[in-house]
């Protein structure tokens, strides 16, 4: 039998590499993110709906963490509707 790292040292690496940050503050969570080039739509000064997706996804289920623990929420679905 092979044994695979457990990757936690690798957990939200793409969050970090997206520049998108969070934290706890008392019971609100606040996040910072830096905005470039590359997460703007081409040729226009709008960001991808994806990336803001994946923010949202990932704050909503955080929170959902807060509220539900130890139990595990998880996404069932998620709809952009534009």
């Amino acid at each position: 039998m092979t044994t695979l790292p457990s990757g936690l040292a690798d957990r939200g690496r793409i969050l970090r590499e997206m520049g998108f940050g969070t934290w706890r503050v008392g019971d609100e969570l606040h996040g910072s993110a830096e905005i470039t080039p590359e997460m703007h739509v081409p040729g226009a000064a709008v960001l991808r709906t994806s990336v803001l997706a994946t923010w949202a996804d990932t704050v909503s289920g955080l929170l959902a963490s807060l509220v539900m623990g130890p139990r595990v929420p998880v996404t069932l679905e998620l709809d952009v509707h534009l």
